[in-house]
């Protein structure tokens, strides 16, 4: 079959390519959303969505040229053909072929160019995906240790904390043992007073307890008395003692367990600066599908390749007989009405497909113009658009042309 009537007859080729450039720019969008953490991907990312964007751009002004082309062919130079070859004039008839063969020339020349920009651009994209595979792997490493750093500091948190707790429960029993000890010697002290005059009337000058014990143990007459009040002393040295250990011990851990959590909490940050790896997975699966649709693009194009090749050899069926016009004129016109309705049909086609390759509306792009981080939310929308894009309702008309 014919490559241009191969093209009209191709349905289900046309119904998948229609959305195919909204499809481009929303795998891009999504993919770009999930690019807040990776600058270098995002570079790399933001480059092959402006050429993709260009790529689309440029192949729907070419299939514009493809149509004037076709158009300038049939209304300009086939009717010169007609006459020149009516007139006999085989001269004046090659020329004008040689004109529309130069005109065909340049267009397939840049058909070829467009179908080695979609294989540079795919080519671009699977490298790029290639980055995002191992950027995953890198970063699913770095996380790693960066989670096991924090969780071996979060242990050691958890555990200055046990720590400090225990210290703290001992510093109160401590001085509950304090307070009962002078309680104790409070009590022994009024005793003793009361039995010893002179030892009462130096302990009433003296406001603490402290400086009672201290300062007029001397004054106790009695030896049982002298030997309790100097137990009590020893205790009250012993918790006091215990007191400013462990005061020492609490105030060592409290400054350990400031420093432990600020490196912890730097351990947190920084898993949160490596970015989530997950995220990467569904960058891969969406440039994959870029892939799909430029692989399809280059496809399409390509075919219009071979299409415009056989345009080509029906416009120059008829080039050998122009020598012989006297006996081959009508067939020679024949082959010129052959082409004309085949060139009708290819514009036709082409001004249709144009659509597949503008730009769905100006904003699809806008979003390279943000920072990805500042686009978080947006995922849902564009997932469910992407979900709900269906395949346009082909209306491409002069198929019958082609039959």
């Amino acid at each position: 079959m014919p490559a241009d009537k191969q093209l009209m007859d191709n349905m289900e080729m046309f119904n998948d390519l229609l959305p195919c450039s909204q499809k481009a720019a929303l795998l891009f969008h999504l993919s770009y959303l999930c690019m807040a953490n990776f600058p270098e991907l995002e570079r790399k990312l933001r480059a092959k969505a402006t050429e993709s964007q260009q790529l689309f751009s440029s192949s729907a002004i070419l299939l514009v040229q493809c149509a004037s082309t076709g158009d300038n062919i049939v209304k300009m130079l086939f009717p010169m053909i007609r006459v020149a070859v009516e007139k006999k004039n085989a001269v004046l008839a090659v020329k004008i072929l040689e004109k529309a063969k130069s005109w065909i020339q340049d267009t397939c020349n840049k058909v070829d160019e467009t179908v080695k920009k979609y294989e540079t651009l795919d080519k671009d994209v699977g490298d790029t995906c290639s980055d995002v595979i191992k950027t995953k792997v890198e970063k699913e490493r770095e996380t790693g240790e960066k989670t096991a750093e924090a969780k071996a500091l979060g242990s050691r948190v958890n555990a200055l904390e046990v720590k400090l707790k225990s210290l703290k429960e001992e510093s109160e029993e401590v001085e509950k043992s304090i307070k009962e000890e002078n309680k104790k010697l409070e009590e022994m002290v009024n005793k003793i007073a009361e039995r010893d005059r002179k030892f009462a009337i130096a302990a009433a000058a003296v406001p603490f307890i402290g400086l009672v014990i201290y300062g007029f143990q001397r004054l106790i007459n009695d030896p049982t008395d002298r030997a309790t009040l100097s137990v009590s002393k020893s205790h009250l040295e012993e918790f006091n003692t215990q007191r400013k250990s462990l005061r020492s011990q609490s105030w060592k851990h409290e400054m350990e367990l400031i420093t432990l959590q600020m490196e912890y909490s730097k351990a947190q940050i920084k898993i949160g600066s490596v970015g989530d790896p997950s995220q990467l997975k569904d960058v891969q699966k969406c440039l994959t599908r870029i892939q799909q649709i430029l692989n399809k693009m280059k496809q399409f194009w390509e075919t219009t390749g071979v299409a415009l090749e056989n345009l080509k050899q029906k416009t120059f069926a008829g080039e050998d007989m122009i020598e012989f016009l006297g006996d081959c004129q009508g067939l020679f016109l024949q082959s010129l009405d052959v082409a004309e309705n085949a060139w009708k049909s290819f514009g036709a086609i082409c001004m249709h497909v144009k659509d597949v390759f503008r730009v769905q509306s100006e904003g699809s792009y806008k979003f390279l113009e943000c920072s990805p981080s500042s686009l978080s939310g947006r995922s849902g929308r564009r997932m469910k658009q992407l979900n709900e894009l269906e395949p346009a309702p082909l209306a491409v008309q002069d198929k019958e042309s082609l039959e």
